[in-house]
């Protein structure tokens, strides 16, 4: 029989990769949802900038 040591370290490192990715794959699916997925870099850069406008004006 195999022992296996478990290092807690790279488990919780495995585990919190795991939640990223599906934090990942989810924020996807809500762009496509959204239609997001679909902007082009310069649709995206106007979004930011307009963003950033109205934080500075407030």
């Amino acid at each position: 029989m195999k022992l296996v040591t478990v290092n807690t370290e790279d488990t919780l490192s495995t585990i919190r990769r795991a939640k990223a990715i599906e934090a990942v794959k989810s924020i996807q699916r809500q762009s496509v949802e959204n239609g997001t997925d679909k902007m082009t870099l310069e649709e995206i850069n106007h979004e930011i900038k307009m963003s950033r406008k109205e934080r500075k004006n407030q």
